[in-house]
């Protein structure tokens, strides 16, 4: 049976793939506010005795600004799908191949907007990715054996089930509209290593509203029982990547167990890093690293030195992500230093603090570096030992004090996101992860 192309318009809303769906990022060019916007793509369905071949039309949407009504066009595919979710309401569309006179003169009146950036390209996006195959970070109380990957084992085991409660309750939150989203996931799994030791482990992710994830987006964030992080990491001489594995998985367990995180370093990088390599070195920390609780100290000349590598490496003008909100808010409140040669990583709350420090600086690589971790028994003391004798001071009023909430898939509860417990407070993460300490609530 052949189709006409009008045939094959009915089957159309029928074949976009909601995987393709891309987010994009603009601006008004009268008043500069941002716009953001979606274009989905159809793909190719096979309709029992037929094939309904993927039929994407290039055209143009038509809107206006919310802010100043400045009226517009966009260039993209499948106009007749596509919609605008910030800054600008919808008013037309038009289909390069069936365009009218009248729609060509219409489109002529509606200036184009071609400065867009895909939203992919956000900076603020969080990564709690994981290296399970690396050295470990959590070892047995007993026999010294690496555990992370014995958790990883279990993850993998359990992770059909986790993601099923999941799908279950965004599939909840979308139809009820329950407000503000969690901040995290959190799993709690109970294992044992080969040695027969039982342990508690806790594990998270930023919440994100999607279903693409898998186990590896999961990040160790404490094991309850295990030896202590400064018997793991004992003082010593390491290489420069076993230093930056060892902080990219701190720096996620600091996160959501701290208040505030220092990297206070002079360098991010070499002056010789190709200009890819070093991108990637700063979107390591950046993509870990909360903007609300991370102060970066570092030397004047690394932030633009990143953003001419970007702009090297990826052709955009670190300006343009800027201006639509794409650029990480973590470097905006970098403090620049150029009278020390510390090399400082630490997380600090009234309760205690962890301080990784040494002489390596941000940079994966062979050669050697003395490290060691040490653990604190308040904010005062970390102040005295390392904020004040660099003379270091930072705005209080940027630091993240909001209270949130988390989810905890809980293996107890064959990770249910419905129990008494599944909701957890921020201000019980720490007792939650550091002493298995459930939260409670009256029902």
């Amino acid at each position: 049976m052949i189709f006409s192309k009008k045939d094959l318009k009915q089957f159309k809303r029928n074949q976009l793939d909601s995987d393709s769906v891309k987010i994009s990022k603009t601006f008004c060019s009268v008043c500069s506010a941002i716009i953001t916007f979606s274009q989905v793509w159809t793909m190719e369905v096979n309709a029992g005795v037929i094939t309904l071949p993927a039929q994407d039309d290039n055209g143009y949407i038509l809107g206006a600004c919310n802010n100043c009504s400045h009226q517009f066009s966009i260039h993209v595919v499948n106009p007749d799908y596509s919609a605008f979710s910030e800054g600008a309401s919808l008013i037309g569309y038009i289909l390069e191949d069936e365009a009218t006179a009248e729609e060509i003169n219409k489109l002529a009146a509606f200036p184009n907007l071609t400065q867009v950036l895909s939203r992919e390209l956000d900076m603020n996006r969080r990564s709690h990715v994981y290296d399970y195959a690396g050295r470990a970070l959590y070892e047995c109380e007993k026999c010294s054996a690496g555990l992370d990957g014995f958790i990883f084992e279990e993850l993998r085991r359990n992770f059909k089930s986790i993601f099923a409660e999941f799908s279950g309750y965004y599939s909840w939150s979308l139809k009820h509209g329950r407000g503000l989203p969690p901040e995290y996931m959190f799993i709690r799994m109970s294992f044992n290593c080969l040695c027969g030791s039982s342990y508690v482990s806790f594990l998270s992710k930023p919440y994100v509203e999607s279903f693409e994830f898998d186990e590896c987006d999961f990040s160790i964030c404490n094991v309850v029982g295990a030896k202590p992080i400064s018997q793991t990491i004992r003082p010593g001489v390491y290489s420069k990547s076993q230093i930056m594995q060892w902080l990219h998985k701190l720096l996620v367990r600091w996160t959501v167990l701290f208040d505030k995180i220092y990297i206070i370093v002079p360098f991010v990088g070499h002056q010789w890093m190709k200009d890819q390599d070093l991108v990637d070195t700063w979107l390591e920390l950046i993509l870990r690293a909360d903007p609300g609780k991370v102060r970066l100290v570092t030397r004047k000349g690394q932030l633009n030195s990143f953003k001419k590598a970007y702009q090297q490496s990826k052709g955009i003008d670190y300006s343009l992500l800027e201006k639509l909100d794409l650029a990480s808010r973590l470097l905006r409140e970098v403090v620049p230093d150029s009278k020390f040669h510390a090399k400082i990583y630490g997380a600090v709350s009234k309760s205690g603090c962890e301080v990784f420090s040494g002489s390596a600086n941000l940079l994966s690589g062979p050669s050697k570096e003395v490290m060691h971790f040490t653990e604190l028994k308040d904010m005062e003391v970390f102040d005295d030992a390392f904020i004040n004798p660099l003379n270091l001071t930072f705005n209080e009023e940027v630091w993240e004090t909001e209270k949130r909430y988390s989810l905890l898939f809980d293996g107890a509860e064959n990770f249910s996101t419905r129990g008494a417990t599944s909701t957890v407070h921020s201000g019980e993460y720490r007792d939650l992860m550091l002493f298995d300490q459930l939260p409670k609530r009256a029902f």
